[in-house]
């Protein structure tokens, strides 16, 4: 059975899973749609073109599903998709597509600390954690599991790969390949590889020991840029190690350059 305050507003239209509370002084557009068990807060504006998952929280000041801020914006039908038992803190805004039918999609599981931006068009996988105060520019791609640290930011059509970590006040202006680490401060740079994500991510050993020879391969023995792709693809044809190729293949806006003079020696045990 749901739970609405007195003071919410709902317009007729919204399409309202059971089980779902809404705070007090929270409004909720015609024809959004909010999944079962969905724990909405105070004070939050969930626009009509929203389309929320099960089990999501939502907490005080959150706006979903506003208009793009984008100039060539048309008053164009878009959306925002966010999925199952996503944990939405403090202010987070998130803006719908720029263009008609497009959207903005935050993937199953993902965390949002108060105040993180996601621009039109965005692209979070699943479990991503957005740590607070993170700003998002359109069309930005955040793969599974990656982690953006405090005040950090990613420039429009940027892609951080798969298990990546932005580190605090770190600007992404080029692609920052799966699994790396990006030191504090400094943009375009990644030092190393997200070792502790990737155990935390149930990878093998094996798996591992294949992700650093590719990052080894295309950072140290001079395989870097699109010119190396050919030969990647042939050393490392599958598995994690392939996915760093294929998200390499894919830059539009280069890739990150490494930023230390040499390279950590190999962990034990990959």
């Amino acid at each position: 059975m749901a739970d609405i305050h007195a003071t919410a507003v709902i317009d007729p239209g919204v399409e309202l899973g059971a089980d779902v509370s809404v705070g007090p002084f929270t409004y909720i557009a015609r024809g959004a749609r909010i999944g079962d068990g969905c724990r909405i807060g105070p004070g939050v504006t969930i626009h009509g073109f929203a389309r929320i998952g099960r089990g999501v929280r939502i907490h005080a000041g959150a706006v979903i599903a506003d208009e793009p801020q984008d100039l060539g914006f048309e008053n164009a039908d878009s959306f925002v998709e966010i999925g199952d038992a996503c944990w939405i803190r403090e202010h987070v805004t998130i803006h719908r597509g720029s263009k008609a039918g497009s959207v903005t999609v935050v993937g199953p599981g993902c965390m949002l600390m108060a105040g993180a931006h996601l621009a039109h068009n965005v692209q979070l996988g699943e479990k991503v954690m957005l740590v607070s105060g993170v700003l998002l520019a359109g069309y930005v791609q955040v793969g599974d599991r990656a982690i953006m640290s405090g005040n950090s930011g990613a420039h429009q059509f940027t892609r951080i790969g798969r298990l990546a970590l932005v580190a605090a006040n770190t600007v992404a202006t080029q692609d920052v390949p799966p699994f790396c680490v990006t030191p504090h401060v400094t943009s375009n740079r990644v030092i190393g590889l997200n070792v502790i994500g990737m155990r935390r991510a149930g990878m093998s050993a094996d798996e591992r020991r294949e992700v650093r020879r590719v990052f080894k391969a295309y950072y140290r023995e001079g395989l870097s840029g699109r010119a190396a792709v050919p030969e990647l693809e042939r050393r490392f044809p599958s598995g994690p190690a392939h996915d760093f190729v294929e998200f390499i293949k894919g830059t539009r806006r280069g890739v990150c350059r490494y930023g230390r003079s040499v390279i950590e020696p190999d962990e034990s045990g990959a």
